[in-house]
């Protein structure tokens, strides 16, 4: 993960809080490697309040695609209810829009 990805998460996840979600990052980057998440898990998970469920976020900036472990989670989690997004922080803001309408 780059540092502007890494930027880029940090005001997701507040953008996210501040809408009065729980945020947690999977996202281990420390050692040992063992502590690493399974392959394609997203790099946000939000608990979102007041009932609203859950979403997957994976950041991602301009010009970065998911990799096909990563594509294959979001399938799953698709079938399975529960929202998956992809981006920045527009992205964020866009998703949290959408679900107050």
């Amino acid at each position: 993960m780059t540092q502007l990805e890494r930027d880029e998460l940090r005001r997701v996840r507040k953008t996210f809080e501040l809408a009065g979600a729980f945020v947690y990052r999977t996202s281990q980057h420390r050692k040992p490697m063992h502590s690493a998440p399974e392959p394609g898990i997203p790099d946000l998970i939000v608990l979102m309040p007041a009932g609203r469920g859950a979403v997957f976020f994976e950041g991602k900036v301009a010009g970065n695609r998911l990799r096909p472990d990563q594509e294959l989670f979001e399938r799953r989690a698709t079938r399975a209810g529960v929202p998956y997004v992809v981006g920045g922080n527009d992205e964020a803001v866009a998703y949290l829009k959408k679900r107050r309408a």
